[in-house]
């Protein structure tokens, strides 16, 4: 938690797999800031949007990464929305992402399965 702690931003992608690596969850819990490729549309996408508010990380586009640049510099020039950005991240985790929540959802979905 303290070296999670030392930086600001944290890049990552999804994998060539388009699956939402677990570290996405470890940053954004830790209090850092997530930086990630925008999901892909359509049938392709690993649910980023289902998964996080838009308010909660910062995207860039995966296709050209053009707007990545920018988009740090934004956040790393804007306390104010570095603090919004950390504040809905944890709540996010807290709200949706727990491991009780997680469970919850597996248990429900076993029972809906196997009709237990």
């Amino acid at each position: 938690l303290n070296m999670l702690q030392q930086y600001t931003l944290y890049l990552s992608g999804t994998s060539i797999y388009n699956i939402c690596p677990a570290k996405m969850f470890e940053i954004m819990a830790s209090g850092g800031i997530l930086v990630t490729n925008s999901d892909i549309e359509g049938d392709k996408g690993w649910g980023l949007k289902e998964l996080f508010p838009e308010d909660s990380l910062l995207t860039y586009n995966c296709s050209d990464y053009s707007d990545l640049i920018p988009n740090v510099s934004r956040m790393l020039e804007n306390k104010d929305l570095r603090e919004h950005t950390r504040e809905v991240a944890l709540k996010t985790i807290q709200t949706r992402h727990t491991h009780d929540i997680r469970i919850r959802q597996i248990t429900n979905t076993l029972k809906k399965e196997f009709n237990l």
